[in-house]
């Protein structure tokens, strides 16, 4: 049941923002279709208005198709978190490649109408303006120094962890999240808020208003992101929940959400800014041919040093990988990514498929689990018991899936506890020691049994 709840949000999101960003490239955009520029009589063109229908229409079958294709994973692989996390990262490589080979498809398709129909518009070469000046008037990106404002408050949650010594995986895995979101958000402060200027039209006073719009609007985005991400998480750092991964989740959820809708709600007030401050100025002759530079909606001009350039189809930004800074931060992206994922997905095979045994040696007992073994001689064993049911409790450390918990917890009424335990009808082994507690279970009735006896003897 948990891995539905956590897991459709995800599935959704995910179908629904790859449809949505196709779709961008269907509706006219500043002389822009399907990421290629066209004159006014392209755009009334009746081969166009068709292939753009066609166009919609594949992407709203690949919307029902991917959805279609999460049913197996519900149905067969939602109890083993191994399967489903490598059925879900398949599923989400698949549908966004899905995506991406439609739009290619018929970008193709349109440019090449668009070369034999010779439907060239303005000038065909980049034009770029130092627009230094526009840093120095009123109305300035916010500073830098406010970025480092929500640094300095992860890293005083730290220092608190570290202090009151609270021994949660979870709790250290929230800060780790706060303060690389906050570093990522620093990272962005430059190319968005400090990169090379753009020219809109031949109005000297329009362009200084227009990229003056676009620093100001994303630094306050960024700092209000970084902001609410370190107070949000030191709310959360409160003692009292610091077990329950729903809200752990729940978190992470949200703060996803909040970031995109920060992140396009931005883009969206920039973009109406600029169109209205240009409004009533003409730029019909001042548009730029570039679309030999986003060959499948990716965008390579060695003439243009700017290092992220707003997209032509979709929202936000993407980069110029003309350049060595655009290189490095894609396929850097890709090369750490797919290692992680492949790790992770070892990782939890591991996991799920290794058995927990226990072995006795002389007056030594041993526990065995993927990750994690515990040691201790008989004479420490103050009871062994069996108990059909384990009381509830906090996880602090490990894995807590549909099928076992694994790991270190805070079990009512028994305290620090380590649990070795398959969720299924067997009864757990509960062992009592000086220090702490060790509940074990077998994959099978006879196995808890057995390490019963084991232990009793």
């Amino acid at each position: 049941m948990e891995t539905w709840i956590y897991t459709l949000p995800v599935i959704l999101i995910i179908s629904l923002a790859g449809y949505a960003n196709n779709q961008t490239g269907a509706k006219v955009h500043e002389h822009l279709l399907l990421a290629v520029i066209l004159p006014e009589k392209a755009l009334a063109d009746e081969r166009v208005k068709r292939l753009v229908r066609r166009y919609s229409v594949c992407n709203r079958i690949c919307l029902v198709i991917t959805l279609l294709a999460v049913l197996p994973f519900f149905l067969l692989l939602s109890d083993w978190i191994s399967l489903w996390l490598a059925y879900l990262l398949l599923w989400c490589t698949g549908t966004l490649v899905a995506y991406h080979c439609i739009f290619v498809r018929f970008h193709r398709i349109l440019y090449r109408m668009k070369q034999r129909e010779q439907w060239y518009v303005g000038q065909r070469h980049v034009l770029c303006v130092d627009m230094e000046l526009s840093r120095m008037k009123e109305k300035l990106p916010l500073p830098f120094y406010f970025m480092l404002v929500p640094i300095i408050v992860s890293a005083l949650l730290g220092i608190i962890l570290l202090l009151t010594e609270r021994d949660s995986t979870l709790l250290w895995g929230l800060f780790g999240g706060c303060l690389l979101g906050n570093l990522l958000f620093v990272l962005l402060y430059y190319p968005f808020c400090r990169g090379k200027a753009k020219t809109y039209c031949e109005n000297t006073a329009v362009n200084l208003a227009c990229n003056r719009a676009g620093y100001r609007g994303w630094s306050i985005c960024l700092f209000l992101l970084s902001l609410s991400n370190s107070i949000l998480t030191a709310a959360l750092l409160l003692p009292g929940w610091e077990g329950n991964s729903a809200v752990f989740y729940t978190y992470c959820l949200l703060s996803a959400l909040f970031t995109l809708g920060a992140f396009l709600f931005t883009w969206k007030w920039v973009a109406d800014k600029r169109q209205h401050l240009l409004a009533g100025v003409s730029t019909e002759d001042f548009l730029v041919d570039e679309d030999e530079y986003w060959k499948d909606g990716v965008y390579r001009n060695p003439q243009d040093t700017r290092t992220l350039v707003e997209k032509r189809v979709g929202y936000g930004y993407t980069y110029n990988l003309a350049t060595k800074k655009g290189k490095l931060a894609t396929y850097g992206v890709f090369f750490f990514l797919v290692p992680f994922c492949v790790g992770l997905i070892c990782l939890f095979v591991y996991m799920d498929f290794t058995p927990f045994s226990v072995v006795v040696q002389g007056d030594l007992v041993s526990i065995h689990a993927p990750l994690y073994q515990d040691t201790f001689s008989k004479e420490e064993i103050e009871e062994v018991s069996l108990s059909n049911t384990i009381p509830s409790g906090k996880r602090t450390g490990g894995a807590e899936t549909e099928r076992y918990l694994l790991g270190n917890f805070q079990i009512n009424g028994y305290g620090k506890s380590r649990l070795y335990v398959y969720l299924n009808d067997a009864p757990a082994v509960v062992i009592r020691l000086k220090d702490r507690t060790i509940f074990y279970s077998g994959s099978t009735m006879e196995e808890s049994l057995e390490a019963y006896e084991l232990l009793r003897s």
